[in-house]
This record gives structure tokens, sequence and C-alpha cells, in this order.
């Protein structure tokens, strides 16, 4: 009899602990390992216009342009660039609508995207895209003329061994 009670009280327990974690599993979206959300790396080709600038500045020294502007505020600045080039087109526009974007990256990241080097420079942002405007940016590079297998071979190893480089979000993790 003690036994049968014994398994009663573990089934229940193992009962109530499963329970709990599924409904935690539901009001996250999923268990992906950023909070929740599970989605590919956006990539973003682009060229930054101005640092320390707002979007409204450049539309006035530019009304008649049709280029795609964004502003990228962090907590060390914002910088505005003219996107050339999305890998998640219609995502990007149904989350950051028309101008602004929250950034979360290192600090040494974000100086690299501010580096005068970087202006008017066709450059490739690697990031994840949240629901909530931000992007959390884990890698800038230059973009040259490129061999389309190589690029392949990379994204393929980027989203491989993307979950692996932990060090880059606890770097600004608050």
């Amino acid at each position: 009899m003690a036994t049968f009670e014994k398994s009663i009280r573990t089934s229940f327990a193992a009962l109530l602990l499963a329970g709990g974690l599924s409904s935690n599993a539901y009001a996250l979206g999923g268990l992906g390992p950023f909070g929740g959300e599970l989605r590919q790396m956006t990539q973003v080709k682009a060229k930054v216009v101005c640092t320390n600038c707002r979007i409204d500045e450049v539309r006035k020294t530019q009304p008649n342009s049709a280029a795609k502007l964004y502003q990228l505020s962090h907590s060390d600045g914002q910088v505005v660039i003219e996107v050339t080039g999305l890998n998640e087109e219609h995502r990007w526009r149904s989350i950051v609508g028309q101008a602004n974007l929250f950034v979360r990256s290192s600090h040494a990241l974000f100086e690299k995207l501010t580096a005068d080097e970087n202006r008017f420079q066709e450059i490739q942002l690697t990031g994840l895209l949240k629901s909530t405007r931000t992007f959390h940016l884990y890698d800038i590079e230059e973009v040259q003329d490129r061999d389309p297998q190589r690029d392949a071979v990379v994204s393929v190893s980027k989203m491989i061994l993307q979950p692996l480089m932990w060090h880059n979000i606890c770097e600004y993790a608050v």
C-alpha cells in the first residue's frame, strides 16, 4: 500500500512539473534559443548614410529620394542606413514598418558599424530580427563581388555555428 501511495505522489509531481513546463513553452511561443522565436538569421545589405543623426534630417536633405532608409537606435547612438537588399523582405517590412529599429549588439560591433570606413560602403548585417522591432546584430562584413557557391557554404555554416556563438550574446546581455 505504501508503494502505491508513493507511486501516486511521484506521478502527481511529475504531472504538475510537465504541466508547468508546457504552459511556459506555450506562453513563449516555443522553446527557441532566443526567447521563443524560431527564425532564421536576417541578412541586410545596406550602406551607412550617416551616424549620430536622425532619419528625418536625412530625408530633408534628400526629399525626392526613393531610398529605403532606416534608423537603427543603439545605447551608444544611432545610425541611418539605406537598405539595398534583404533575405526576408516581407518579414522585415511587416515588423520594422517605415523607419525605426532598435539594435542590440556588443559595443565593439556597433562601433564597427559606425566606423568612418563603412560610410557609403555596401555592408552586410547579419542578425536576428525579433517581433519587438529589435535587431540582434551578430556580424558585419563588407560586401564584395562574391562566388555564389562560397556564399551558400558560408551561409549554411553560419546557421550551424551561430547557436554555438553564445559569447556574442553574453557580451551585451543585461
